[in-house]
């Protein structure tokens, strides 16, 4: 589990023409526009705002995929274009669209994030990492999955979701944790009753 302190604001946005825009010292106002959607800070967070054209969503050619890169002592807090609260941690990634379409939502990641879903029981919503699937329809998850861990895990702070993978899957309720062996594959799920949720967030802070 990563206990780490928790770290300074800043980030790496990947677009989906692969343009980078660090975001650590951006000001105020648009970034830019990818498809329907425009891109901006506001308040000092990321933030997606989709153009409302009835009965069109998404890129001609399919989604427009963005990246959002921490490095290692960094953390960023910012919000997903269905509202979806977002707080990456070190040292981590999320993969997203800048236009949520069809029936479900799915974003994927490495290292770790914690989430406050925005509640739509019409679309779930897909946290996809290497090794787990996270379904959930409004809730707040942290989901920690770094490459250097023996471990994952996927720890339920508020709400239901059901945490899912080729071998088995679980229904957590808050204050569970799944857990995973990251070396096996067709490994099976433990569950964690009553965790010490301030410790799984000491990384977040106050954020």
């Amino acid at each position: 589990m990563n206990n780490a302190l928790p770290g300074h604001d800043g980030a790496i946005l990947t677009l989906a023409d692969q343009q980078q825009v660090v975001l650590d010292s951006l000001h105020e106002g648009i970034v830019t526009t990818q498809g329907q959607t425009t891109i901006s800070i506001k308040n000092g967070q990321l933030a997606y705002t989709a153009r409302e054209i009835k009965g069109i969503c998404g890129a001609e050619f399919g989604p427009l995929l963005n990246t959002l890169t921490t490095r290692k002592g960094k953390q960023y807090h910012f919000t997903l274009p269905d509202d979806t609260q977002v707080w990456l941690n070190g040292a981590s990634t999320i993969t997203y669209p800048t236009e949520f379409c069809g029936k479900e939502r799915i974003v994927s990641i490495t290292g770790e994030a914690y989430f406050e879903v925005a509640k739509d029981p019409s679309r779930p919503f897909n946290i996809r990492t290497n090794h787990m699937e996270v379904e959930v329809l409004g809730t707040s998850v942290d989901i920690d999955t770094y490459s250097f861990q023996d471990v994952i895990r996927a720890t339920l702070l508020e709400g239901r979701v059901k945490v899912k993978n080729a071998a088995s899957s679980v229904v957590l309720r808050s204050g569970q944790q799944a857990s995973l062996d990251a070396s096996n594959t067709a490994a099976r799920f433990k569950v964690k009753e009553h965790v010490n949720l301030e410790e799984v967030m000491a990384w977040k802070g106050a954020n």
